[in-house]
C-alpha cells in the first residue's frame, strides 16, 4: 500500500472516529440535560340532550368543542398525591392483570398438549418450555404485587406534581369512549387524564347546561350552570362554564378580581381572552395572569400580575389618553389604502387623525405593500403635518422570489463552471510544466496540444470569473430587493 493511500484511509478513519465521538457526546448531553415532564391529557365528548329543539341539537358538538378551545389557555395542572397515587396503582394493577391473562393462556396451551398428536418426547419438550414461561410470568406477577404493596406504603406519593396540560388530538376531535368496559378503563387505555362530559336540557325555552369533569380514577367534580340562558346566549354560557372549569382543571384555588377601569368602555383581556363584563367580579385560578386593556383614543396597557395569596383582588386601571395630530398623507401619483395598527384610515391622498407618536403604518396599492415609519418629534408641537410616503412600485414578495431564483441559478452555474475551470487549468499547467522541464519533445503535435489546453483553460477561467461577477451582481440585486421590506420613513412634504 502506498503512503498516500494509507494516509487517506487513516484520515477517513480519524474523521469517522471523531464523528462518532461527537454523536456520543451529543447523546449523553441530551440524556443528561433533558427534562421529562409528564402530560395531563384533557378531552371532551359529545354532550347528551334532553328535549332540546332539533335546530339547536348541534350545540351538543359545538359547546364541548368551544370549551376545549377556551380551556387551551391552561398550560399546566397541579396533580395532587391522591390522583397520582391512584393512577400509579391502576397502571400496576393493569400490568398484573395482563400477566395473569398471559399465564392463563400458557396453562391452556399446556393442557391442550395432552390431546395433541405429537410424540411423547415432543410433548415433554413443549411442556418444559411452557413451564419455564409460566415460571417467568409468575415471577413477574410476584414483582408487580410487591410493587403494589410498596406503592401503598413506603413508595406512596405524598407531593404535588406539576404536569403539562395538553388537549387530546390537539382539541380537533371529540372523544368517543369504548363501547365495552368502564369509562375509567377506556380513558386509561387511550391515555386520557380528564374527560369533560355534559347534558343539554331545555327548560321552558331556555338552555340548562350540566358539565361533569371525570378524571378517570373515581373522583369527579360536577359543575352545574343553573342560570336560565337563551339559546342565542351561547358565548355567555361558554364564558360561565369556562370560569368554573379553569380552577378545577388547573387544580388551583380560584380567586376573584374586581376591576375598576377608566374609561368604563375599555375592553379588558385576561391571558388574551376578553372579559365579557368587567363590572362584575372575574373568577380566575390562582397564579400569574396577563391583563391587557384597550380603548379607542387611549394607550394600550399590559401587565403581568400574580394572584395567589388572597381570595379577592381589586385592580384599578386608568388608561392614558392619546394625543392626536392631523396629518395629510400623500403617495405621489400612486393611490394606496392607509393602515395604522390594522386600522383602516382611507385611500390617499387623505388627512388622518393619528396618535402623536412615532408609529409604523402600511400603504397597500393592489398587491403591492409598503411599510413606512411615521416619525414624531415630541419636542415639537404639531397642529398639522403633510407627509410623503415613498411607496413601492413592485410587489416586494414577488420581486424577492424572482431575485432569489436568479441568485440560486447564478450560484449553480458558478458551481458547475468551477470543476471545468480547475481541471482544465491543472491539465494545461501540467503539460506546460512538463514541456518546460524537457520531459516531452517539442513537436508540432505536442505544441498544438499544449496551446489547445491553454486556450481551454483561459476560456473556462474567463467564464468562471464572469459567472462569479454575475453572482455578486445578483446578490446585490437580491439584497436591494430584500431591503424593500424594511419600513421607509415618511418625509415632510411641503405643498406648493
Amino acid at each position: 500500500m502506498h503512503y498516500t493511500e494509507f494516509f487517506v484511509l487513516f484520515h477517513h478513519k480519524k474523521k469517522r472516529t471523531f464523528l462518532f465521538i461527537i454523536l456520543l457526546l451529543i447523546s449523553l448531553l441530551h440524556k443528561g440535560f433533558s427534562i421529562e415532564t409528564d402530560s395531563w391529557v384533557l378531552a371532551a365528548e359529545k354532550f347528551n340532550t334532553v328535549d332540546v329543539p332539533t335546530i339547536y341539537k348541534n350545540h351538543a358538538h359545538v359547546i364541548p368543542q368551544m370549551l376545549l378551545t377556551h380551556l387551551a389557555r391552561i398550560s399546566s395542572r397541579t396533580v395532587l398525591p391522591e390522583e397520582a397515587q391512584s393512577r400509579t396503582l391502576q397502571k400496576l394493577e393493569d400490568e398484573r392483570i395482563s400477566f395473569i391473562l398471559k399465564k392463563n393462556e400458557l396453562i391452556n396451551s399446556r393442557d391442550k398438549l395432552l390431546l395433541s398428536d405429537d410424540s411423547s418426547a415432543d410433548r415433554k419438550k413443549k411442556r418444559r418450555a411452557i413451564n419455564v414461561k409460566i415460571e417467568e410470568i409468575e415471577t413477574a406477577i410476584f414483582e408487580v404485587e410487591e410493587n403494589i404493596v410498596h406503592q401503598k406504603t413506603d413508595k406512596k406519593i405524598a407531593k404535588d406534581a406539576l404536569n403539562n396540560l395538553v388537549l387530546w388530538k390537539d382539541g380537533k376531535d371529540l372523544y368517543k369512549r369504548k363501547e365495552q368496559g368502564s369509562l375509567n378503563r377506556s380513558l386509561f387505555t387511550d391515555g386520557v387524564s380528564g374527560l369533560i362530559t355534559g347534558t343539554l336540557e331545555d327548560i321552558g325555552g331556555y338552555l340548562l347546561v350540566t358539565v361533569l369533569l371525570d378524571t378517570g380514577y373515581g373522583k369527579a367534580s360536577e359543575l352545574l350552570i343553573r342560570e336560565a340562558m337563551p339559546y342565542d346566549g351561547l358565548e355567555q354560557i361558554i364564558y360561565r362554564i369556562t370560569a368554573d372549569l379553569l380552577p378545577e382543571i388547573a387544580n388551583r384555588k380560584s380567586v376573584a378580581i374586581n376591576f375598576n377601569v377608566i374609561p368604563p368602555n375599555a375592553k379588558v383581556f385576561i391571558d388574551d381572552r376578553m372579559v365579557l363584563d368587567h363590572s362584575m367580579p372575574v373568577i380566575v385560578f390562582s397564579g400569574e395572569h396577563t391583563i391587557q386593556v384597550s380603548a379607542p383614543g387611549y394607550a394600550f396597557a399590559e401587565r403581568k400580575a400574580v394572584f395567589d395569596t388572597l381570595d379577592i383582588y381589586s385592580v384599578n386601571i386608568e388608561l392614558q389618553e392619546i394625543h392626536t395630530v392631523s396629518v395629510a398623507f400623500d403617495t405621489s401619483y400612486l393611490s394606496a389604502d392607509l393602515y395604522f395598527k390594522t386600522k383602516y384610515f382611507g385611500t390617499t391622498d387623505l388627512i388622518a387623525e393619528i396618535p402623536a407618536e412615532t408609529n409604523i403604518g402600511e400603504a397597500i396599492n393592489g398587491d403591492v405593500k409598503t411599510y413606512f415609519i411615521y416619525p414624531h418629534n415630541e419636542d415639537i408641537q404639531y397642529d398639522y403635518r403633510s407627509m410623503l410616503i415613498p411607496v413601492n412600485k413592485i410587489n416586494t414578495e414577488q420581486r424577492i422570489e424572482k431575485q432569489r431564483k436568479l441568485l440560486y441559478w447564478s450560484l449553480g452555474l458558478l458551481y458547475v463552471s468551477l470543476p471545468v475551470s480547475l481541471i482544465s487549468f491543472g491539465i494545461a499547467s501540467n503539460k506546460m510544466q512538463a514541456y518546460n522541464d524537457g520531459k516531452v519533445a517539442s513537436t508540432p503535435k505536442v505544441n498544438a496540444d499544449i496551446n489547445q489546453w491553454s486556450l481551454i483553460s483561459d476560456v473556462s477561467q474567463g467564464v468562471t470569473i464572469a459567472l462569479g461577477v454575475n453572482f455578486l451582481f445578483q446578490l446585490v440585486r437580491y439584497i436591494v430587493a430584500a431591503n424593500q421590506t424594511i419600513p421607509k420613513y415618511a418625509v415632510e412634504h411641503y405643498e406648493e
